[in-house]
């Protein structure tokens, strides 16, 4: 994520560039759970783990007495980065934050873990291969892709024909929720913001679980594509250059 303020006598920009923001932070960094009321609106707290959950009243309810019968999270502080999250508009008028502090929200999270459960699982792919399809408990037949050498070979002369060389493929798995039809769930995100190891460890498991049959079937085509490719630049088929990547990488979808 980018970095949204500097340190300005151990206080980021954000605290001490808005109306009520120092009011805010030391609500936030200090105290127990509890209510406090800023420009005239309500807002309450709940501590969950190195998080701070920051709930305003329903500004449709009149009624004092009504007023956090139906309140709906506007904010979420870190405690270890000093930063909020999913800041919402009534937090950003009722405290005054300047509108050009944009802090990150539940989809700039979401791309973050994503690319870290990426990189984790191609790590272990290539330190951890065989354990992990020990562990899967795919059969082989699910593991083995049907070869078939004209497809082999006719993939081969397309990547020719785009200008690539069999030193070029490379097959490189992403991870998205996207494509393994899931979306981040709620409480994964609070826990990704409390714990990012845990949850990246959590979440590449799963993946790998779910998906090493497709994977391995992958890895084991582009692996003949490579193959078929070595020899054929070897009775001087084609020549090209520039660096490949599999459909997975471009479109960031295993």
């Amino acid at each position: 994520l980018p970095n949204i303020y500097t340190l300005t006598e151990h206080l980021p920009d954000w605290v001490t560039e808005g109306k009520e923001t120092r009011k805010l932070f030391d609500w936030l960094e200090y105290g127990k759970d509890s209510i406090s009321l800023f420009s005239n609106r309500l807002f309450m707290k709940v501590t969950v783990g190195n998080c701070v959950l920051i709930y305003t009243e329903d500004a449709g309810q009149t009624e004092r007495t009504e007023r956090f019968h139906s309140s709906r999270l506007c904010g979420i502080y870190r405690k270890t980065d000093h930063t909020l999250y999913e800041a919402g508009p009534a937090l950003y008028q009722a405290i005054g934050i300047p509108m050009e502090f944009c802090f990150p929200d539940k989809d700039m999270i979401q791309k973050e873990l994503e690319e870290k459960v990426t990189v984790s699982g191609r790590e272990q792919m290539q330190q951890e291969w065989d354990q992990l399809v020990q562990n899967a408990g795919f059969t082989r037949e699910e593991l083995i892709p049907a070869i078939d050498r004209a497809q082999i070979r006719m993939t081969a002369r397309q990547y020719f024909q785009m200008g690539k060389r069999a030193k070029h493929i490379v097959y490189l798995p992403r991870f998205s929720f996207a494509a393994l039809q899931w979306e981040l769930p709620d409480e994964v995100f609070l826990q990704y913001l409390d714990d990012e190891a845990a949850v990246v460890g959590t979440v590449t498991a799963n993946w790998l679980m779910k998906s090493l049959a497709e994977i391995s079937k992958k890895r084991i085509f582009y692996g003949c594509v490579r193959e078929e490719m070595v020899e054929m630049e070897k009775t001087g088929y084609a020549r090209g250059n520039g660096p490949f990547y599999t459909q997975d990488a471009e479109q960031k979808s295993v």
